[in-house]
């Protein structure tokens, strides 16, 4: 190592850590990124259960096709093949009613038209919305981290010119937007689309990604994605370290600020370094890791306002021959006669997506599967710390459960087709990536999200040369601010240290 170089310890090897650590590397810094598990990509992972390889994570990559070149820095897409498929999603109700939501606006509204005749003034105003949205030429989100130029100013005008009139639909959620039509099985179907308290602009621009093919999925899944990052990180000269979970963030005091002076291990072990950047797990690095000495107001006011994605249930299915159901984006909404008890929380429906049109997450004529809703962190966490027995027990009776009513009443005979199963709690994701509660992005982004701002603190007040990246400082989750936010703590230290910074 070059005395002259500066030594960067990053707490976690998910995107957000494997983002930091790459762009830091190529700038000259001596980077080790410590992770808790002993592989990378934290909660953009997959998992293998006999031949079959379950997903943990990617539905759809936004940046897939244009305004990819974060991705193609990262070397994240290298000799993967992205698919674009022509549904979203469709929508499964009792009584027998499909309801399709294609990527195509014109399908789009072909068909809500055909669902709902009499909502016709709101779905053309839907979709008028999106038509109008997909013609704005977005903003590269690293404007904020290069040189300024008058046509990045130009550009800028333009898009907040032409994205002013669509500000009304950051203040409505899903939920209260549902209401705006008449036709119950409609309402659902738009709830069930997206997280109900999610404002509905951020889901409109789902659908414009969607229309334009640049939210495709990468062939592989996530794990492929992961290990593609952290192996252009180790190119770049970082280190990895897995099995290294970091019980204390080590503070050298000062009358003006403390600073961040390395971090200490689980196994006693003490790690110096110039600045440490946490990647992990916002409320534990600073309600354990730091012991809650240090915070910054806008920080705390969002992790007040904004509520946490909800903890999943998840199964995970190996079956012999794929499921009757086309491909979809984010697979079909399953909608119940009857509220399911999840563990602690009853549900109207779940999700269940076949991972068919992926042939490499199987042996040939079988497919994987995935039956996902949402569920209770306490009620699963409290029956895992009182009988690992009872936790096992319940969690097979749930989803045996959930996998009789779906045979039953919606894709009959598919239950005789399962080969192999794998079932998740929200203290899974705990176990093997430390996250808060098992919430699976991050913060929502609500309707309350202006009132703390789009992107939040990345350092605390009184602690100099620390710093935190990922999606506890990112509003909404999702890889791409994930992999941003890491890129913008290296651009930030980088310029600390007097140098250019360069991708």
């Amino acid at each position: 190592m070059n005395k002259q170089e500066k030594k960067v310890v990053i707490i976690g090897a998910g995107i957000a850590g494997l983002s930091a650590g790459s762009y830091l590397a190529r700038n000259g810094f001596d980077v080790e990124i410590l992770e808790m598990h002993d592989i990378a990509g934290g909660q953009c992972t997959s998992w293998k259960n006999g031949k079959f390889t379950f997903d943990g994570c990617i539905h759809w990559l936004i940046g897939s096709a244009y305004m990819n070149h974060l991705w193609n820095e990262l070397g994240a897409l290298e000799d993967i093949e992205i698919i674009n498929h022509d549904r979203y999603s469709t929508v499964h109700f009792p009584d027998g009613q499909t309801l399709t939501f294609y990527t195509d606006p014109d399908k789009l509204e072909a068909e809500l038209l055909r669902f709902s005749p009499g909502d016709k003034n709101e779905i053309r105003n839907f979709i008028r919305t999106i038509r109008k949205m997909s013609k704005l030429k977005m903003i590269d989100p690293d404007a904020a981290i290069g040189e300024k130029s008058f046509k990045d100013l130009f550009v800028l005008i333009k898009f907040i010119s032409g994205f002013i009139p669509h500000l009304k639909w950051f203040k409505i959620s899903a939920k209260e937007y549902s209401e705006k039509f008449s036709k119950p099985e409609l309402k659902t179907a738009i709830q069930n689309l997206f997280a109900p308290d999610f404002a509905m602009l951020f889901n409109l621009f789902t659908f414009v990604w969607l229309s334009q093919g640049n939210a495709g999925y990468p062939v592989g899944g996530s794990l492929n994605f992961s290990n593609n990052i952290a192996a252009n990180c180790l190119k770049h000269g970082a280190k990895i370290r897995y099995k290294s979970s970091v019980k204390k963030i080590l503070v050298e005091k000062s009358k003006d600020a403390d600073k961040a002076a390395g971090v200490e291990l689980e196994n006693g072990s003490i790690i110096k370094a110039d600045y440490v950047i946490s990647a992990a797990d916002g409320r534990t690095t600073i309600d354990q890791m730091l012991d809650r000495k240090y915070h910054h107001p806008k920080l705390q006011k969002a992790w007040e306002i904004l509520p946490p994605f909800d903890p999943l249930f998840y199964i995970s299915l190996g079956i012999n021959g794929k499921l009757d159901d086309p491909p979809s984006v984010s697979g079909s909404a399953i909608v119940f006669k009857e509220a399911f008890d999840t563990g602690g929380k009853k549900v109207n429906s779940v999700l269940l997506h076949s991972m068919a049109f992926d042939e490499t997450l199987a042996p040939e004529g079988k497919s994987c599967l995935e039956i996902m809703c949402t569920t209770d962190f306490d009620f699963w966490n409290n029956l895992k710390n009182e009988s690992s027995e009872k936790y096992k027990k319940e969690k097979k009776h749930i989803a045996d459960k959930l996998i009789n009513i779906i045979d039953r009443d919606y894709f009959p005979g598919f239950k005789s087709k399962i080969e192999k199963i794998d079932i998740a709690t929200p203290t899974t994701w705990v176990r093997y990536t430390g996250v808060y509660r098992g919430a699976f992005e991050g913060l929502q982004m609500t309707t309350d999200t202006i009132k703390v701002g789009m992107s939040l603190p990345k350092q605390l007040q009184g602690l100099n040369n620390f710093y935190l990246c990922g999606q506890w400082v990112e509003p909404g989750g999702g890889l791409p601010p994930a992999a941003f936010s890491g890129k913008n703590v290296a651009a930030i230290i980088t310029k600390a240290e007097g140098k250019k910074f360069k991708a």
